[in-house]
Parts: C-alpha cells; sequence; structure tokens
C-alpha cells in the first residue's frame, strides 16, 4: 500500500525559499499557479516530516532530534519559525498529526507506544484508549475540536479499533477491527478495515463499507471534506495497480484520472480540490479539480523555484498545499507550502509574507 499522504523524507538544516516569478519560454509569458516555501528545520533534526495545517498558516510534524535519536512533534508560523512543541505528559517521544483553525493540535505519542492528545490553551488533554487497549493514535481534528484515530495494541496482530474523541467526554468507538484516517466538521470519520476495504461512519447512521471500484477490490480511505465525499486508494486484490478514487453520495465510487498504478489521492478540501501522488519514474504530486482534471505540481510552480516537489498530504480549504520538496541548492528534504497565486490580491513579489498569519495555543 502507498498512501496517498505519505511523504518522503531526509534532512539538512535550511532557510525557507520563496519565490513568485513570471515564467517566459518559447516567446509566451506563463504565469505560475503556485508560490513556493520550504519551511526550516529544527538544528539537527533528522527525518522531518509535515503532516497537518490549517487556514491560518499553521504547520504541524513530527521530527528525530538529540542523542540518541527521539521522535518530537514541531509546528511552524511565519511569526515563529520552526520550534518544536513541548512534551505531553508522560510522553517522552511525540509528535503532531493535524491542527485546526483554531489552533488545537491533536497528535500522540508515536505509531508503536503511548496516547493521543490534544493541545488547547497551551494545556493538553490525555484522550486516552479504548477499554482493553493500551494505545491510541491521532489520525485528524476538526474545527470542533473532535478527534478521530486509532484504539489498539502496539502489536501489529492485534485488533485494531477506530474511535471518534468528542471535547469534553471520553473516546468511543467508530468501528472494531478498523483504521480511522481522518474526520470532517460533521463528526464523519473515514479509514479502512483490517481487511483493507474503505469506510465511512457517520454519526445517527453508523458505518458503511464503500464499494470497490471495478476489479479493484481493495480501498483505503484517507480523507473526507465537509460534504462526506471521500478520496483515497484501490487495488487489485493482489494488491497491484493502485489508483486514486473519489466516492460521492451522488455518483459513488470513480476513478480519478488515467494512472494505470502507482497513484493514490491524499487529502479533498470543501470545494473539491484534490491532491494526492504518483511514483512512475520518480514521485509526481498532483492536484485534480473537476473542471481541470488532473495537473502535475511541477507544472504549476516556477521553475526557478530551487524547489523539485517530492509529494502532497493536505490541502486547505483556501486551496494552500503541504507537502514535502527538495531544496536543489542542498538537496535537503524540507517542508513545503504551495500557495495559490488568486490569494496574493495586489499580486506577488518574493518576500511577500503579508498572507501569513498564525497563533499557536
Amino acid at each position: 500500500m502507498t498512501r496517498g499522504s505519505r511523504v518522503s523524507r531526509r534532512s539538512h538544516v535550511t532557510a525557507f525559499a520563496l519565490c513568485w516569478l513570471l515564467c517566459c519560454a518559447s516567446g509566451r509569458a506563463q504565469e505560475p499557479e503556485y508560490a513556493v516555501r520550504l519551511l526550516p528545520l529544527i538544528p539537527g533534526s533528522f527525518s522531518t516530516i509535515p503532516s497537518g495545517f490549517n487556514n491560518a498558516g499553521l504547520v504541524v510534524g513530527q521530527t528525530l532530534v538529540g542523542s540518541p535519536l527521539t521522535l518530537k512533534a514541531w509546528f511552524w508560523t511565519e511569526a515563529t519559525g520552526t520550534q518544536l512543541l513541548p512534551a505531553p505528559p508522560g510522553l517522552s517521544s511525540y509528535r503532531a498529526i493535524d491542527v485546526n483553525d483554531a489552533g488545537v493540535i491533536v497528535g500522540d505519542g508515536g505509531y508503536d507506544w503511548g496516547e493521543a492528545w490534544r493541545l488547547a490553551d497551551g494545556v493538553f488533554e490525555m484522550l486516552g484508549t479504548l477499554p482493553g487497549d493500551t494505545m491510541s493514535n491521532a489520525a485528524g481534528i476538526n474545527a470542533s475540536g473532535e478527534v478521530a484515530g486509532t484504539s489498539r495494541q502496539p502489536s501489529s496482530s492485534e485488533p485494531r479499533n477506530a474511535f471518534f474523541a468528542p471535547v469534553g467526554a471520553p473516546m468511543s468507538l467508530v468501528q472494531e477491527d478498523a483504521w480511522a484516517t481522518y474526520l470532517n466538521a460533521a463528526g464523519q470519520v473515514v479509514g479502512y478495515y483490517v481487511s483493507n476495504v474503505a469506510f465511512r461512519y457517520t454519526p445517527g447512521l453508523g458505518t458503511e463499507t464503500l464499494p470497490p471500484l471495478g476489479d479493484r477490490v481493495l480501498t483505503w480511505a484517507w480523507s473526507i471534506n465537509g460534504s462526506g465525499d471521500v478520496v483515497g486508494e484501490a487495488a487489485q486484490a493482489n494488491g497491484n495497480g493502485h489508483v486514486p478514487f473519489l466516492f460521492t453520495d451522488a455518483a459513488g465510487m470513480s476513478e480519478i484520472g488515467s494512472f494505470g498504478g502507482g497513484a493514490g489521492a491524499a487529502a479533498i478540501n470543501d470545494r473539491g480540490e484534490v491532491v494526492g501522488n504518483l511514483d512512475a519514474g520518480g514521485p509526481h504530486p498532483w492536484i485534480w479539480t473537476e473542471a481541470t482534471g488532473v495537473r502535475f505540481l511541477s507544472e504549476l510552480i516556477d521553475p526557478a523555484s530551487g524547489a523539485q516537489l517530492l509529494a502532497v498530504a493536505r490541502i486547505n480549504q483556501r486551496g494552500e498545499i503541504l507537502g514535502q520538496a527538495v531544496e536543489l541548492a542542498t538537496g535537503a528534504w524540507l517542508p513545503v507550502l504551495l500557495t495559490p497565486r488568486v490569494l496574493f490580491a495586489d499580486g506577488f513579489e518574493s518576500g511577500d509574507t503579508s498572507e501569513w498569519s498564525a497563533t499557536i495555543p
């Protein structure tokens, strides 16, 4: 399985680059559609991975720092730069997974131990586990601060259970023998069963199994928007031929693009914009809309940006995209933000940061 939102990682210390230039080729002027911003790393860090961001420009993720290397959560804003988050109670290793527009951050202790947590106004809330489990992983947080994730045992052979954690109440079971991967503002949760079949849970209605995509009977749901539209990837029974899918109540299950294999959708926003990744002779992040179809993001940025895009992870409601890129001058693998040109009402010049503002709890 090649999760559509997985990002590659390496590490180097670097400064960010921000470019927005006119590109002229073959006698015609072509404006890039996205500004490229590379985010600086924590000094001495390794394997820095961006995982979530909000509409105010607050980015969160995970990295390895110290000796011995230890998993830590980080955040970035225009005002603060990249900084480590403090440790949650009882956790020496921890990572940040997602953040909502109120600046509430959700995370956990890492893949194989600890429990999910929520950080609001500088105060950690440990979310615990479902009865009988010993650890929990966070998957996402919505505008209300509700969290989806998975409660389980550390062993990969033990059952795992998708959960929903409201604010001010214990987590509840969404689906047995399943992983939760994201949720929307209405509290709908998506994920996949341990049998590798995607599901969508709706409060008051329960869990529905998403249909296969033709002969691609294996499906993984990675994201859901406010309309309940689901994106992910589907593969044949032997695990080959991964392609991105879009599921809507009106149209059912449909394939995005015509990749043929090696591709998956990572995220969808409320405007129906979908981002994902293709691995075919190298990484090729892409964006899809109903109006334009699939377009490769490398063709929508300035060639002089100094960055080679590796993967995308999220897209917010403003159309900004979070992912990872190589800084060509140094070879560093860095978190990257792509900002649509249309968000710069007065035009864009290198160094313009007027659109970026965020606070942390």
